[in-house]
């Protein structure tokens, strides 16, 4: 028989707040302006925004990937790929339902890259002092910006 632990929202998903180590659909910004919805790793909170990395099915060479290992468990298409060279800051209100959850592989992974990028964020890889300027909900950074 179908056991949802959570309750379900019409359309997939549990209804709440993100929360860390989930997979969400949300309405995420192109580099160039715009936006659309697409899955995304929810992987830090700040206030009532959340950081998280993208997933595509289309990577670039303009970007740094990670192939899932568990994508069935992320609710995720067996083509996709994480974007792990950058970081969006989404508002809550961003998010659209629930997809999935990472592997515990897939979350070790994806988690220590998020530490090592909001660590370096703050004194960059080699400098002990640099720091970024603020950013505003629903932008993104990188490692070099």
């Amino acid at each position: 028989s179908d056991h949802h632990p959570v309750p379900m929202k019409a359309g997939g998903g549990r209804k709440g707040s993100p929360r860390i180590l989930e997979v969400w659909n949300a309405d995420t910004p192109f580099d160039s302006g715009g936006s659309k919805d697409r899955p995304v790793a929810v992987l830090g909170r700040r206030g009532s925004a959340y950081d998280v990395m993208m997933s595509t099915t289309h990577p670039n060479d303009r970007g740094t990937y990670m192939k899932p290992m568990d994508a069935y468990s992320a609710g995720l298409d067996a083509r996709s790929h994480i974007r792990t060279d950058k970081v969006y800051r989404l508002p809550e209100s961003a998010f659209n339902y629930w997809i999935g959850e990472l592997g515990e592989d897939d979350a070790a992974v994806l988690q220590a890259k998020y530490e090592r990028m909001r660590r370096d964020r703050w004194t960059g890889p080699r400098s002990r002092r640099r720091s970024c300027p603020p950013r505003p909900t629903g932008s993104a950074w990188t490692c070099a910006s």
